[in-house]
């Protein structure tokens, strides 16, 4: 399609429906992939939109926000995998409209519809393969410089998703980075960036970089002792990651001496209370039993 084909239809949906606009823009400055219909209806407030939690108003929406397009032949829907992608000559076309300023504006809101797609991490959480060129697009914007509180969320969540699915590695590059976004955004001592700290020291344990797990739990304990308490609760986990790992670099004796110091402030702040059988207090406390 003409460049100036897809300007003009794109300058009279933007009068006949600014939604529509608003998918085809994010769309161009996202992944040439599918991208869920959801997506295309997470403008700004989405969360408030009840077409988001109510199933039927939401294919109400999807349909009046994506049909302006493909009529135009701008967008395709395929309902079979919930998803629509723009052509390739109709997103270049779309970003050849925009000056550096309206790029950043809607990779911006492209980034944020991404943040609502993009569920809480948990053990449960299955990793939705649909948004992986999408969460890459984000990282690479990441490597770029472009630090938002959105950025952080997908490669954050995407990222433990990952960890929780035995991806570790895969995991390690986005919470790294994920790591870097929050430090653009927050000083070195807020609690988000030990917490950023520690899970990555987690995820790069289970990857078995126990080099890097070492630097980032020393990284993270430091930053407890020094802007908080040598007997805060908080570095509980901290020191038994930092020993743990220690231990499979053969660095015993320092591991054996911090598992011990886990050891005292759990009991100080915890008492008796039975440790769960494999975490990794517990692993400690078996490599302080064991003295290697």
């Amino acid at each position: 399609m003409k460049s100036e084909t897809v300007e003009r239809a794109l300058a009279e949906i933007a009068e006949e429906s600014p939604a529509a606009a608003e998918a085809l823009c994010c769309a161009s400055l996202l992944a040439e992939a599918p991208i869920p219909f959801e997506m295309a209806i997470a403008a700004e407030g989405a969360m408030h939109n009840p077409a988001l939690i109510n199933p039927a108003a939401a294919m109400f929406a999807v349909a009046a926000t994506l049909d302006p397009l493909c009529s135009r032949g701008l967008a395709e829907m395929d309902h079979t995998t919930g998803t629509f992608s723009v052509p390739p000559d109709v997103r270049t076309a779309v970003r050849a409209t925009m000056s550096d300023d309206e790029t950043l504006r809607w990779q911006t809101r492209a980034i944020h519809a991404l943040s609502l797609a993009v569920p809480d991490a948990n053990p449960d959480t299955p990793v939705l393969e649909v948004l992986a060129p999408h969460v890459q697009v984000c990282l690479d914007l990441a490597r770029e410089g472009f630090a938002t509180p959105d950025v952080n969320r997908v490669l954050h969540q995407y990222g433990f998703s990952l960890h929780f699915a035995g991806r570790h590695h895969e995991a390690a590059e986005l919470v790294d980075a994920a790591l870097t976004v929050d430090l653009a955004l927050k000083p070195e001592a807020h609690p988000d960036i030990v917490a950023d700290l520690e899970g990555l020291g987690t995820i790069l344990a289970a990857a078995e970089d126990h080099q890097n797990a070492v630097m980032t739990f020393r990284r993270c304990k430091d930053l407890l002792e020094s802007e908080w308490t040598e007997d805060n609760q908080a570095l509980i986990p901290v020191l038994a990651g930092l020993a743990l790992s220690l231990r499979a670099l053969g660095e015993h004796r320092e591991a054996v001496k911090l598992a011990g110091r886990a050891s005292k402030l759990f009991e100080k702040h915890f008492g008796n209370l039975p440790v769960e059988p494999e975490g990794r207090l517990a692993e400690c406390l078996n490599l302080l039993g064991s003295g290697r």
